[in-house]
């Protein structure tokens, strides 16, 4: 929730409203009345936050040591606590992610994707989904800003891209025209052994690399413009496909 209120006490109110909103009746799951225990953080946007990811990381910073502490009012994000707290945050998820890799607690999920010109074959968007240790399923793409921030994008990017071939590899006999629509994170952009990674992957997996096609966000590609494109020269090269996801959301898209 975005509010122009920054009074806290105010603030606190608003928490109330929607904890009252939430609270009225249990969830009903198969004969069974579940109260939902509801905690709720807050940070202000000021000159402190550097861009939008930073803000909603802050603010899940907020609302995990709300649930953490049990705090049962709205809690405002300590301004002179971002920092450190924002450093714990990154370094949480970035343990999470390695123990999900080392723990088999990984997995892909494939969308289709309909082609609107009418082209042959089968088209899927690759999402990655994290599970925690009790069980609930977190969406990667959640974690990507303080996964990037620690630095071990790359071992992502690679656990996504090998599952990833391995499942072409096992499909190809029921159809070598499929591909697969892979999001790698901005680190891929500076990755100088990616592209080699990549090409023997493509050949112990006996899968041709046209069969990836790699998307890479337009803000990555305008703040990164050299990089993004020596990096798509070299995966055009390799025989990749390349794809810009989220076009059109800078002031000047063309």
């Amino acid at each position: 929730i975005l509010t122009p209120e920054n009074d806290e006490n105010k603030l606190i109110a608003l928490g109330e409203r929607i904890r009252e909103s939430i609270d009225t009746d249990p969830v009903s799951i198969k004969d069974q009345k579940i109260s939902p225990e509801l905690y709720i953080g807050a940070t202000a946007l000021d000159s402190n936050i550097a861009d939008v990811s930073d803000a909603l990381s802050v603010a899940k910073s907020a609302c995990d040591y709300a649930w953490e502490n049990e705090i049962q009012t709205l809690y405002i994000f300590a301004r002179e606590s971002r920092s450190l707290t924002g450093t714990r945050l990154d370094q949480k998820w970035t343990q999470e992610l390695e123990d999900a890799i080392r723990e088999n607690r990984l997995q892909l999920l494939y969308q289709p994707v309909v082609s609107i010109v009418g082209n042959s074959g089968d088209r899927y968007q690759v999402y990655t989904q994290l599970i925690s240790k009790e069980g609930a399923k977190i969406s990667v793409a959640e974690l990507l800003p303080s996964i990037e921030r620690s630095g071990v994008s790359s071992m992502l990017d690679r656990w996504v891209v090998a599952t990833a071939l391995s499942k072409l590899e096992e499909n190809t006999d029921k159809n070598s025209e499929s591909l697969f629509f892979i999001k790698l994170t901005t680190g891929a952009l500076n990755d100088q052994q990616f592209t080699p990674w990549l090409e023997k992957q493509c050949a112990s997996h006996n899968v041709n690399p046209f069969r990836l096609v790699f998307d890479m966000r337009e803000e990555s590609i305008v703040s990164h413009l050299k990089d993004a494109r020596d990096f798509a020269t070299r995966l055009q090269q390799l025989g990749c496909q390349i794809a810009i996801d989220a076009f059109g959301i800078s002031q000047e898209p063309e």
